[in-house]
């Protein structure tokens, strides 16, 4: 404390001019040194910067707005001169908040983090040949919402409280590629993963990415998305 009091009280003295004025070049120094720096030592022994101590403040408030330690009290223009927020009407102090997440920015991603997930879903789609055989996992409660062909086949049974895993075995002509995306865009909305374009829908025409795109085409327009 002795070492920060020493530190302040020379700073100011430099900072102000006989008239009480401050100099303003010696002023831009100092804060450019200070600014980003938690220099200042408040009386519970933590390193705080010089914007989170409020010298009108008796007791602290919060964490960005602390009260001025005892040993600095008669400092109080030099702080403020270095960025100490004050009720003055010239220097109005600023207020940080941080709202917690809205459930409109919750959702969506908590959603998009349960596509392909085992945990909690209760439907399963087997797609391709035994060589090559992928499940994906969904919930029909997205599903429904997403599709009315998913709502009509399935709406009805999940109101009743069907907790059954349901499993789908798809017909050959599904694309295991194809029934991901398709998938995926019902639960973030796009069909291109990590927003790559791994389906083919941007590239030069090849045998299997046709057959990929074609049968996306088709499982869109029966499960009437996008």
């Amino acid at each position: 404390k002795g070492v920060v009091l020493a530190t302040c009280a020379s700073l100011g003295k430099a900072m102000f001019d006989q008239r009480g004025a401050v100099r303003q070049h010696v002023k831009a120094l100092v804060n450019s040194r200070l600014a980003n720096v938690p220099f200042v030592l408040l009386d519970d022994g933590e390193l705080t910067f010089a914007d989170h101590v409020c010298v009108d403040l008796d007791a602290d408030a919060s964490k960005s707005a602390r009260a001025v330690p005892a040993y600095l009290a008669g400092l109080e223009e030099f702080l403020v001169a270095i960025g100490s927020p004050t009720l003055r009407a010239d220097r109005a102090p600023q207020v940080r908040f941080t709202p917690p997440p809205s459930p409109q920015m919750v959702f969506p991603a908590a959603i998009a983090a349960a596509f392909n997930n085992p945990r909690m879903a209760d439907i399963v789609f087997h797609v391709g040949g035994d060589g090559a055989r992928r499940s994906i996992y969904a919930h029909r409660l997205v599903l429904s919402f997403a599709s009315q062909y998913f709502e009509t086949a399935y709406g009805q049974q999940w109101r009743e409280g069907g907790s059954k895993l349901v499993e789908v075995t798809m017909d050959d002509w599904v694309e295991p590629l194809a029934m991901e995306a398709a998938v995926r865009f019902m639960y973030t909305g796009t069909a291109q993963k990590d927003n790559k374009p791994e389906y083919g829908l941007t590239w030069l025409p090849s045998e299997e990415a046709t057959v990929t795109v074609l049968s996306l085409m088709r499982l869109a327009d029966m499960y009437d998305i996008g």
